[in-house]
């Protein structure tokens, strides 16, 4: 039944960034019952003639899972979830309502950004990347950036005509999450280079008005001394949605993980 629509399904199927069907493939045992793999329900034949087809069911898992693979979080997003957040201290309670409503306010239509800054191990990548989770889950594209691997890319291209090529999935991403922005060596500040990528990257996403999750081992105030202009975008557009964890070792969870890869209480 689809064989007479193949070629408009192809066509289809290219416009939403899937590959064409292969007409080579016979086997049929992980198809889909109702697609036959193709991803589009063939309906028929109207009087006049023409073929009709919908996106099937099973597209939506398809999708689900491109939308995973390209954010860079597929190998955070199984063990980062909001089930799996310990809440048993009071900012843990904080982080992880403040990370639910921020969701919620996204898929509800509006486009503010969050910021989460703490030391290492407090749960700062994990409560983000659940957020993202739910995000990709409901339809959003959400791309993943961390600072250390990708600012390290953009600083090598600043001069090159590469460079705006590079920075655009950072900057038009539909949500971008940036993890460990400014993270760097003991004793060390953000060179120039590191703050001119932020603030071009930010900058951006503030004029086109795009979801931004921020997560850093500064405080706000630490970021204002790096760079006024950058942070004071952050400060407008997470108001609200900003959770700042006082340093404290026993906060560092990932020190007190016993064999069975459980945390253990600090």
């Amino acid at each position: 039944m689809i064989d007479p629509v193949r070629e408009l399904v192809d066509q289809l199927r290219r416009s939403k960034g899937l590959p064409p069907v292969d007409a080579g493939e016979n086997d049929s045992s992980s198809k889909c019952a109702i697609c036959g793999g193709t991803g589009w329900e063939w309906l028929g034949y109207d009087k006049q003639g023409y073929s009709w087809v919908k996106g099937c069911s099973c597209s939506v898992v398809e999708n689900a899972r491109r939308r995973i693979e390209k954010s860079g979080l597929s190998e955070l997003l199984s063990s980062c979830t909001f089930d799996s957040f310990q809440t048993r201290e009071p900012y843990q309670k904080e982080l992880a309502r403040t990370a639910a409503a921020y969701g919620d306010a996204i898929t509800g239509g509006k486009k503010p950004w969050m910021y989460i800054g703490g030391q290492p191990g407090c749960g700062k990548t994990h409560i983000c990347t659940a957020v993202c989770g739910k995000l990709l889950e409901t339809g959003f594209d959400v791309n993943y950036m961390l600072w250390t691997t990708e600012a390290r890319k953009l600083k090598a291209l600043v001069n090159d005509p590469a460079f705006d090529t590079a920075i655009l999935p950072f900057t038009d991403a539909a949500v971008l999450h940036i993890d460990d922005l400014f993270k760097q060596g003991p004793g060390t500040k953000p060179t120039d280079a590191d703050i001119r990528i932020a603030f071009e990257i930010l900058n951006a996403r503030y004029n086109q008005d795009k979801p931004t999750i921020i997560s850093s081992e500064r405080m706000i105030h630490e970021l204002v001394e790096l760079d006024e202009g950058t942070v004071s975008r952050i400060v407008q557009k997470a108001m609200g949605y900003t959770v700042s964890i006082g340093r404290d070792q026993a906060k560092n969870f990932r020190l007190y993980a016993d064999k069975s890869g459980q945390v253990g209480t600090a």
